[in-house]
């Protein structure tokens, strides 16, 4: 081929491409929503908003799509249709359809409590355990506030964290209203996964996916980031913007670890609009779309002139804006910000995806667009929404001022930063790690809490607060045992419970058989017999009309606690003098007790 006939042939291939892109913009949709462009680009001036993709459906086909702004700044790389972004609390909507896919298959039913089908599965209290139904997953009514700093750049598995939800404290009663709760919808993939016999993951991927031929998706920020076309999140730091890293939030994927593209979603909105099918295939039944998008729950917050209360069915939020009735979910995950919306009555639906953290723009584009498309009175969402933004930040910094705690003056640590140190756990909080290190010559406490490393400064007394990061502001209170050891660290990380206790963990020692030889022998406590003795390299102690005990060595010199959990507290401490015991000390809750060697 000569190079006219090249060049010719690739006008013909960028004619066919513009109008094939063209032709997926409906004329009375684009007629309504001229000036639409400018708008945005306006707001996203105004908001500081890298990225936007949007996409609306209208009568089962695309009206509009367009991609606006980069997805990466610093090449300056647009974003396009095909741009994928973490639409992160947007995919609860497809974990309920794949619990409802399972109801549809029989083998689940949406009102049988989960322990008929994870006979271990243990909440707070024993009545909500026995009476937790699916439903109840999906429709935030458990009792539990979100606990989010339990899972939030954790390194638990998701089993883990399912085994753990029994040790998170309620704030209301069960069924008592709606508290949203990113980790009763992980249950919910737990769920899925175990009744189906393949993950989650799987079930989006094949019953999902497949049939809908969103083949530019993924359940995985590690997916994401094989992504040719893939947008960079960012966020706002002191007036400026700056790539923010992904987070994987695996462990709680159906809470919100899918990625996709307007391309793709647009299909997904296809199918709530068209009753659960996708070009005539049915792909989760009309009983259970009208089960997901009616009322289960009232979300807290009063109704405005534009919009009426809201309400939480399964996956979605339910509403009236401006008298049409509205299902939506938004989604904010580090970097990124999106939602999904339709209106049934008028089978219209948008999703707007973004790479700014935490940003309202989603909300102002929708309400801009509904407003075009139903010929309604013009409001200025953007403008609106900065007037009260600026509001809310002046309150904000006037609530803090006035609330922000003053530490005592002239007091210190009652003991050497060096005692703070260890390992702090809570069974399903998990674990910090307090270290000593050398920071510009001085002594610094870090807190190393699941992936976050933190500056520990002193506050007052034993109190230390947080200096940077997500965490700023955070105190950690450290109480001592009746040894004058730091023994626990508490710290309010959830509003409305108790303080979260990470108890201290006592390091094990590996101690050799020869080395436990100098604590064996018979010791004397108050005329009765104690015997210390070796059984398949554990040092046991027995006495009299008592079981057998098994110990175990701790890194504290010549220390070792019970391995019993009803003896939890319990120590043993051995004087040892030229290699060899002199005494065994039995430290208790109501004393300290020391036998003498016979």
């Amino acid at each position: 081929m000569n190079k006219k006939n090249l060049l010719l042939a690739f006008l013909l291939f960028c004619l066919s491409f513009s109008l094939g892109a063209f032709a997926q913009q409906d004329k009375a949709v684009a007629k309504k929503l001229k000036g639409i462009d400018k708008y945005i680009e306006r707001a996203m001036k105004d908001w500081k908003v890298p990225g936007v993709a949007m996409v609306i459906v209208k009568d089962g086909k695309v009206a509009y799509q367009k991609g606006y702004g980069y997805r990466n700044v610093a090449k300056k790389l647009p974003v396009t249709p095909q741009t994928q972004f973490a639409i992160g609390s947007s995919s609860k909507a497809f974990t309920a359809t794949t619990v409802c896919q399972l109801v549809d298959d029989g083998v689940l039913d949406l009102d049988k409590p989960i322990k008929e089908y994870l006979p271990d599965f243990k909440l707070y209290n024993d009545f909500v355990t026995n009476h937790m139904t699916p439903r109840d997953l999906l429709c935030h009514r458990s009792g539990l506030p979100r606990h989010d700093l339990a899972w939030y750049g954790s390194d638990f598995t998701r089993e883990e964290l399912y085994k753990n939800l029994h040790h998170l404290e309620a704030t209301q009663g069960f069924r008592e209203g709606w508290q949203y709760q990113n980790l009763m919808f992980m249950t919910a993939g737990y769920l899925v996964g175990k009744v189906s016999g393949k993950s989650w993951e799987k079930n989006v991927q094949e019953r999902i996916f497949k049939p809908l031929g969103m083949s530019n998706s993924n359940l995985s920020v590690e997916g994401l980031k094989k992504a040719t076309n893939r947008a960079i999140g960012y966020n706002d730091k002191e007036e400026k913007i700056e790539p923010m890293p992904y987070r994987n939030i695996d462990v709680v994927g159906p809470a919100g670890s899918i990625n996709s593209t307007i391309e793709d979603m647009a299909k997904w909105v296809m199918l709530q609009l068209n009753k659960g099918k996708y070009e005539k295939k049915k792909v989760v039944s009309e009983g259970m779309i009208t089960q997901m998008h009616r009322p289960h729950t009232i979300v807290p917050g009063g109704a405005t002139k534009e919009q009426f209360y809201t309400n939480y069915g399964l996956g979605w939020f339910i509403t009236s804006y401006r008298g049409q009735l509205l299902v939506h979910h938004g989604g904010n995950i580090d970097g990124f910000s999106a939602l999904v919306a339709f209106l049934p009555k008028d089978n219209i639906g948008m999703v707007i995806l973004t790479n700014k953290n935490a940003t309202p723009i989603p909300n102002i584009i929708r309400n801009e667009v509904v407003d075009r498309l139903k010929g309604l009175s013009d409001i200025d969402w953007s403008k609106k929404g900065l007037k009260r933004l600026k509001k809310a930040q002046e309150a904000a910094k006037k609530a803090e001022k006035d609330a922000k705690e003053k530490p005592v003056a002239n007091t210190k640590p009652s003991h050497p930063l060096k005692d703070y140190t260890g390992q702090y756990k809570h069974p399903a909080y998990g674990q910090i790690n307090i270290v000593l290190k050398k920071d510009q010559g001085k002594e610094q406490l870090k807190a190393q809490y699941h992936t976050f490393d933190l500056n520990v400064n002193h506050f007052h007394y034993d109190v230390f607060e947080v200096g940077e990061g997500p965490f700023k502001g955070v105190k950690l209170q450290f109480t001592m045992n009746t040894k004058g050891e730091m023994q626990k660290i508490s710290s309010e990380l959830q509003a409305g419970v108790d303080p979260i206790e990470f108890e201290r963990v006592q390091e094990k020692a590996a101690l050799s058989e020869a080395s436990l030889d100098r604590y064996l022998g018979e010791y004397e406590l108050r005329g009765a017999t104690v015997k210390v003795w070796k059984r398949k390299g554990s040092l046991m102690v027995t006495l009299p009309n008592q079981p057998d005990w098994e110990l175990v060595a701790l890194k504290k010199a010549h220390t070792f606690n019970f391995k019993d959990k009803r003896l939890k507290g319990y120590q043993m401490i051995f004087k040892v003098e030229k290699d060899k015991a002199s005494e065994a000390a039995f430290h208790q809750p109501n004393g300290v007790f020391t036998a003498k060697r016979k």
